[in-house]
């Protein structure tokens, strides 16, 4: 696996959560999969810590030279997929990014009536394809 583009990396459905620092010349990727819960961070293009983790909060701890960086996952809204990554080095925050599954444009309303559609076809379709 290689750090994508950050061009590429915009459909967060087909290619994850992908989130760019730049410190100092450090250029570290963190990679987030809401499907299989796979993190993956990166320093430069190698890979440096590699989990799986369905938490609410997930952390990597990174030794780069002589500063050691924490990276944090953090799921802030499940329904909207909104997933924020936080960068501190020796202990102090230094950055926070956050993305979303679902565009600002999507309520829970609208997430709600997905829901409702989805449950009323898994429980009708099989009855009538099959007569269950």
């Amino acid at each position: 696996m290689k750090p994508l583009e950050e061009s590429a990396s915009q459909s967060i459905f087909k290619n994850g959560y992908w989130f760019y620092f730049d410190l100092d010349g450090v250029k570290i990727t963190a990679f987030g999969s809401a499907w299989t819960g796979k993190e993956v961070i990166f320093a430069g293009e190698e890979i440096v810590s590699l989990k799986r983790s369905f938490r609410k909060l997930s952390e990597h701890i990174i030794q780069v030279d002589t500063d050691q960086y924490r990276i944090q996952f953090v799921t802030i809204n499940i329904w909207t997929g909104e997933l924020s990554c936080q960068l501190f080095k020796n202990d102090v925050h230094l950055q926070t990014l956050t993305k979303a599954f679902l565009s600002a444009g999507w309520t829970k309303k609208h997430v709600g009536i997905l829901f409702i559609t989805g449950f009323i076809l898994g429980y009708f379709l099989p009855k009538l394809i099959f007569g269950w």
